[in-house]
């Protein structure tokens, strides 16, 4: 007579068991690696902002006539008199950089001529390009411009610009006087 192999009722059992420790596990994996994708795509989405913004101020910056203020008061910020860069088609537009303090913002605002603080009339585009914003320094100094940005959530990113030359005083007629 032949011997029958075959699982008994006690070893499907505890086979069933078994898998029933393992699924579970094996999802919490999964969803742990699902949380982890999510946080690294968030990561790049942020770090290719703000390289998109510091590329965007530095166009602003090197495409000048060299006519850049700044200051640091109420709002720390920089204004490039004209440039050639323009975000919305404006020829040779005015840009301002303004940090709100209050809000830890990063502002841009394009237009043709504008005064600080806007009025409600003035035609300008006004853009946040970084939010949590802890750290915006310029310095021109010896025709080089510097820029230093850090946000809560990236270290700080600088660059410079060589050969930013203040454009000259435009000489006045002078007028005889008999």
């Amino acid at each position: 007579m032949k011997e029958r192999r075959a699982f008994t009722l006690v070893e499907v059992l505890i086979a069933i068991a078994i898998v029933g420790m393992i699924v579970p596990a094996l999802y919490s994996v999964i969803d742990l690696l699902r949380d982890m994708n999510r946080q690294v795509s968030s990561h790049l989405e942020e770090t290719t902002h703000e390289e998109a913004v510091l590329r965007t101020l530095y166009a602003d910056v090197a495409g000048s006539d060299g006519n850049i203020s700044i200051r640091k008061d109420t709002f720390d910020r920089v204004c490039i008199e004209k440039t050639v860069h323009s975000l919305y088609d404006i020829p040779f537009p005015r840009v301002c950089w303004v940090v709100d303090k209050a809000k830890h913002r990063l502002i841009r605002i394009e237009g043709k001529r504008f005064l600080l603080p806007l009025k409600r009339e003035a035609p300008v585009y006004t853009d946040v390009m970084l939010e949590k914003i802890t750290l915006f320094e310029l310095k021109l100094y010896n025709e080089i411009f510097y820029a230093y940005i850090r946000s809560k959530t990236h270290p700080v990113h600088m660059f410079a610009v060589s050969g930013i030359k203040k454009p000259k005083p435009k000489k006045r007629k002078h007028t005889l006087k008999k």
